[in-house]
């Protein structure tokens, strides 16, 4: 039987300290707001009930001092493949982050200091 996760349970991924999961995000909310776990879980899937459904209707979404989520045309392009081989991308749509410059910059500091 897998172990249950646990605030202080540390993923690593891509490089990161640690990662917030969903469960880890709710305790911290329900506490700073002074709120039920089951309270703060409502808001949590709420919010993000809320973002996919604007970006899979095609809009962007900005969350102010963070950054934008938006859906970018990307080109039709050629593609190496590691056999060497080339394949066709037609145009498409995909979702990108844009981070807000001066939280980058702040970030940027605070990871490289």
């Amino acid at each position: 039987m897998a172990k249950k996760e646990t605030k202080k349970d540390i993923i690593q991924y891509r490089g990161c300290k640690e990662v917030i999961t969903p469960k880890m995000f709710v305790i911290e909310l329900a506490f700073r707001l002074g709120i039920t776990q089951k309270e703060a879980r409502e808001i949590y899937v709420n919010f993000v009930d809320i973002v996919k459904s604007n970006l899979y209707k095609g809009n962007g979404i900005r969350i102010s001092e963070i950054g934008s989520f938006i859906i970018k045309r990307m080109p039709a392009t050629l593609k190496n493949i590691p056999r060497g081989d080339l394949i066709w991308i037609p145009e498409h749509l995909a979702p990108k982050f844009l981070y807000n410059g001066k939280f980058k910059r702040k970030l940027r500091k605070v990871l490289n200091p």
